[in-house]
């Protein structure tokens, strides 16, 4: 017989949506931790970047006409390109062991084990190999023995200096003939003037200019 009146439940009307599998583990177990951090620092390293249009601009760049101008065009440059910057130093040190697929496969092997052992584990887990406790002291001293070892006795030190140099070279020399007139300072910080706005006033070029923006402010 049929019943009028009556309400079913909301747990018989509305069975509960089907789960995937990936949903009930944790997304640590999906993504390991480390993979995470990574990611994030990329991500932050890229999302804080300048565009990199504006640091080739033909009209921007000039070769300085003293020394004191040029320190002054890299320490305004760097300010304010410092992920560009940090970016384009690790692709020449990526470019540099590339060229020497030993030295990479070392550096890689290197950076896992500081990055597995002691920079991502815990320092109060204990790090149990064949079944033997092996403390913090003699992991971390293992690690420098094996870093010194693959430095000092493979050719990694010297490829890893050369791809610095090269980094820091192309750094130098952008931030030397980089012109600083369109960089707005606000507040001591080196910004975009495209993001600031209209309020901006002061130049990051010492002189006039700045003495002029702020007589505008007085006003």
């Amino acid at each position: 017989m049929t019943r009028y009146g009556t309400i079913p439940s909301s747990s018989q009307s509305q069975p509960p949506p089907p789960q995937s599998p990936a949903s009930s583990f944790p997304s640590s177990t999906i993504v390991p931790i480390w993979g995470q951090k990574i990611r994030s620092t990329a991500e932050n390293l890229i999302a804080t970047a300048k565009p990199w249009k504006l640091m080739i601009q033909p009209q921007s760049l000039a070769i300085p006409a003293t020394l004191p101008q040029s320190i002054d065009r890299i320490k305004a440059n760097v300010a304010f390109f410092r992920s560009n910057y940090a970016i384009v130093a690790i692709c020449a040190l990526f470019l540099s062991l590339l060229w020497h697929p030993v030295s990479f496969i070392l550096c890689l092997a290197v950076a896992a084990a500081w990055l597995f052992l002691y920079v991502l584990r815990n320092g109060g887990d204990p790090l149990v190999v064949g079944g033997q406790v092996i403390g913090q002291k003699t992991v971390v001293t293992s690690l420098l023995v094996g870093t010194m070892v693959v430095l000092f006795f493979t050719e990694v030190a010297e490829d890893i200096v050369v791809g610095l140099f090269a980094g820091i070279a192309l750094i130098v020399v952008h931030g030397a003939v980089r012109e600083t007139g369109d960089l707005v300072a606000v507040g001591g910080a080196v910004q975009d003037p495209a993001a600031i706005g209209s309020s901006s006033v002061a130049i990051a070029i010492p002189g006039s200019y700045q003495a002029a923006g702020n007589k505008n402010i007085n006003k």
